[in-house]
């Protein structure tokens, strides 16, 4: 029992994940099972390795005098990727957080096993140059360097007539919370699905357009790169007015050309951060959070899309609340817009051992910090990245690129 534990065990070390398990179960029958308790240390000696079949190791170096914890890539070993170093700087020191199982690896038994099955050497340099490719190259694309991928008219358009029908509906369940006026879950669909193509592919191919030109030579090229990002939701701002606009009819009875105008100001800055949260923020997530969480390439793209969506709900939420109250209310000045949202954020937060002053203060925070359908908003933003940038990746490899 105990040589196939170690065995297993092995097998998910970065230097034997590839080797034949034959082999691996010859090197464990030559190896020694030792238990250490918790609280005590692993034994620092040259041309020795552990393997961990259980429990819990952290891992510390000492730079100056002062000791500090370590991350690794090798969670199932401790001195395996230092047994043919002696030196005494390159050692491990690993102290026992639980007790721990653990088998002794010595350098000799691994020589004599690569004398007998010269295969096993390949296998451990494949391993160990797939982990150095991992610690070494990493993506790391500056937020405002973020390309596009290969953009295809086609795909973007079905993308965003899919999402347009996700996103009416939310809209709708959103106002109602904010108004109080129930109004259809897809109205004027004719308008709406037009609008966000246009909308959708509009950010998506402005950016894509940007992505040509080279600044790498200006003086200013951060401040222009970073104005570049803003620019598709500055530029695509009245085609989501006018959307808006369509879902508004229930409580404004103004005709749409003259509604789509209201509440536009804060709906600029809700579509700036929308149009950076489903082009460079997804991508940049993408980067630093999928690819490190999974090899799989669609769910990278999911991971980042999701997450850039709740970044991009949350921040753009105060400015959507007031143009969506604007919208509806177009008589009310901002100042009253926002005495409403944190009135409705007051019986939630309000215990009656508070004083009316603390009442107050505590609704303006949280109107600020989580402000009412701040959650349902999150929530419809990281669909709709999700959707989009999900369609478009899945039909990447078709015929409509």
């Amino acid at each position: 029992f105990y040589h196939q534990e170690c065995a297993n065990t092995l097998a998910l070390t970065a230097m034997f994940q590839s080797c034949p398990k034959p082999i691996l179960l010859e090197i464990a029958r030559k190896m020694e099972r030792v238990v250490y308790p918790s609280g005590s240390t692993i034994e620092n000696a040259p041309n020795v390795a552990y393997v961990i079949a259980s429990g819990k190791v952290r891992r510390w170096s000492e730079v100056d005098g002062k000791e500090h914890s370590t991350t690794t890539y090798c969670l199932y070993s401790v001195g395996l990727l230092h047994l043919y170093n002696s030196h005494a700087k390159l050692r491990f020191n690993a102290d026992c957080v639980s007790d721990v199982v653990a088998y002794r690896l010595p350098r000799k038994v691994l020589d004599e096993t690569m004398l007998k099955h010269p295969e096993l050497a390949a296998c451990i340099i494949k391993e160990l140059s797939w982990t150095i490719r991992n610690q070494s190259h990493q993506l790391a694309t500056p937020f405002s360097e973020q390309k596009n991928v290969k953009i295809s008219y086609t795909a973007t358009a079905l993308a965003a007539s899919v999402e347009s029908f996700y996103r009416s509906a939310l809209n709708a369940l959103i106002n109602q919370k904010l108004t109080g006026h129930k109004g259809s879950l897809f109205p004027d669909m004719h308008v709406q699905v037009p609008c966000r193509v246009i909308y959708i592919s509009g950010l998506k191919h402005i950016r894509s357009t940007f992505d040509d030109y080279d600044f790498s030579s200006s003086p200013i090229e951060t401040q222009i790169r970073l104005g570049l990002c803003i620019a598709p939701g500055l530029i695509m701002c009245p085609f989501s007015s006018m959307l808006e606009a369509t879902n508004a009819g229930a409580s404004n009875p103004e005709p749409l050309s003259k509604r789509w105008m209201r509440g536009y100001s804060p709906r600029l800055v809700r579509e700036v951060i929308f149009a950076v949260g489903i082009n460079q923020l997804a991508d940049y997530l993408t980067e630093r959070v999928g690819v490190r969480m999974t090899e799989n390439t669609g769910l990278q793209q999911a991971i980042g899309s999701v997450t850039a969506g709740v970044i991009s709900g949350y921040f753009s939420h105060v400015p959507h609340v007031l143009s969506t109250l604007k919208l509806h209310k177009p008589e009310a000045s901002y100042l009253r817009l926002w005495a409403e949202v944190y009135s409705k954020s007051m019986p939630s937060i309000s215990p009656a051992r508070l004083s009316w002053q603390g009442d107050m203060m505590a609704a303006q925070v949280m109107a600020v910090v989580f402000p009412v359908g701040v959650v349902r908003r999150s929530v419809q933003i990281a669909g709709t990245f999700s959707i989009i940038n999900g369609i478009t990746y899945a039909l990447r490899n078709t015929n409509l690129y």
